[in-house]
């Protein structure tokens, strides 16, 4: 062999076997015990929190480099107690991730994971003001949770399962969610459907959107009322509280109850959430209803902690056809009327609310439980007296050829009456003593 030969193999040879100790080099670089190390630092280098596993996985190279995690936990710098823990991940990332370029990541898929919404909450009130916002990856084919928890002091959400097909910082991308709400000691299964784009700056984490439609039910499926909210706005998290603002909203609630309906127009719609209390700021409000339902206008605001509580002031411009008749000479003057109405109780309006009603001739105070007064007022209820106690205040009342002037008329509601006394028993049975 010629001398230029025995150089071209020595060549051949020492290429090959460069060759091969950079495959090696590579084949160690993407074992699990190798790669899952370098994910988790440049994820916690960007989030500026620590991401820990149970084991280091499995993993497929076609037709990208994907890794299933076990027992995936997020933590506050320093701290053992998880901010979030994920059951299994599987993660796709692109070449140029694993060759550490970027922060880029194809795709997440997330099941059985619970969020703590209190030491998240804690972690982003505490990071200092010139950190700068965290620094939030681009999924090019998006993100999905299943059977996932969030969890609060007062209220948790289970089941939830959300469908992110694409999500890159500050760009629109859509968000399907639904899941089940328990708070109040109630247990409300929702589906939500939200169109925006999602930022992260120094004032804190938003979501702007173009639309949002939430439902939820409360109740079995037969006799269960329905809430529905559209709207579009500003929501996200900033100086430890949660937030929602929106120009304009729509609310509707359908109970079970037949020919109910209630629509609700607010603006603006401000939610506020913090300490596990719900506010709503006072909005103008215009409703609508079915046939039971008189439109009117007002102003409403409202909290929900452990109960719901609100206040409104309405006016009413006619009174209803389908309720009952007004008395002589009440019908001469057929409105407008006004009203104030306070209500604290569950989340279904089942407890007794107070309202006071004001017409040029007369006055009405009352106490009622809405959805009995509502079953009342269909044609199939056939009691002559509506559900209510309180007192009627009025000026005159003329039957036939008789005229009564300052006329007051007490009512008491037999059902609520009964149940008040059952109670005011049972609390005098349980202090050792006899009801009278």
């Amino acid at each position: 062999m010629s001398r230029r030969g025995r150089w071209l193999l020595a060549g051949l040879a020492a290429a090959l076997l460069l060759a091969a100790l950079l495959a090696a080099l590579a084949w160690r670089q993407l074992q699990p015990a190798q790669l899952t190390p370098l994910l988790l630092r440049q994820a916690s280098q960007a989030l500026g929190l620590e991401l820990r596993v149970r084991e280091p996985g499995e993993y497929a190279f076609r037709p990208e480099p994907r890794l299933l995690w076990r027992g995936l936990s997020v933590h506050r710098p320093g701290q053992d107690a998880p901010l979030l823990v994920v059951e299994n991940v599987e993660l796709s990332v692109p070449w140029s991730t694993v060759r550490g370029r970027g922060l880029e990541i194809s795709r997440v898929d997330l099941q059985q994971a619970r969020l703590d919404l209190p030491r998240l909450t804690a972690w982003l009130q505490e990071r200092p003001p010139g950190e700068g916002p965290v620094r939030l990856p681009t999924l090019t084919r998006g993100l999905s949770l299943v059977d996932a928890q969030v969890v609060d002091r007062e209220w948790r959400i289970d089941g939830l399962d959300v469908d992110l097909p694409r999500f890159e910082p500050g760009r629109p991308t859509r968000i399907d969610a639904s899941g089940r709400l328990h708070a109040a000691g109630r247990v409300l299964p929702f589906d939500t459907h939200v169109d925006g784009s999602l930022r992260w700056s120094d004032a804190g984490l938003g979501l702007a959107m173009s639309s949002m439609a939430l439902s939820a039910r409360d109740g079995e499926a037969a006799d269960a009322t329905r809430y529905r909210l559209a709207t579009a706005g500003d929501a996200g998290h900033a100086q430890g509280r949660w937030w929602l603002e929106a120009p304009d909203a729509r609310v509707e609630i359908e109970p079970s109850t037949p020919d109910v309906f209630i629509g609700l127009d607010l603006q603006p719609l401000q939610i506020s959430h913090g300490a596990g209390r719900t506010s709503i700021g006072r909005s103008a409000f215009e409703l609508q209803g079915g046939r039971s339902v008189p439109p009117m206008q007002g102003h409403l605001q409202a909290t929900l902690a452990d109960t719901l509580q609100f206040e409104a002031d309405a006016r009413l411009e006619a009174w209803p056809e389908a309720w009952p008749a007004l008395p002589t000479p009440i019908a001469s003057v057929p409105g407008p009327f006004s009203a104030e109405v306070a209500y604290e109780g569950p989340l279904d309006l089942g407890a007794p609310m107070d309202v006071e009603v004001v017409h040029e001739l007369a006055t009405l105070e009352s106490r009622l439980v809405l959805p009995r007064l509502l079953s009342w007022s269909l044609p199939a209820t056939g009691s002559p007296l509506p559900p209510l106690s309180g007192s009627l205040r009025t000026r005159a009342l003329a039957f036939g050829n008789v005229r009564l002037e300052g006329v007051v008329i007490l009512v008491d509601d037999a059902e609520e009456a009964g149940a008040a006394e059952d109670a005011d028993a049972g609390g005098q049975e349980r202090d050792g003593t006899d009801p009278e």
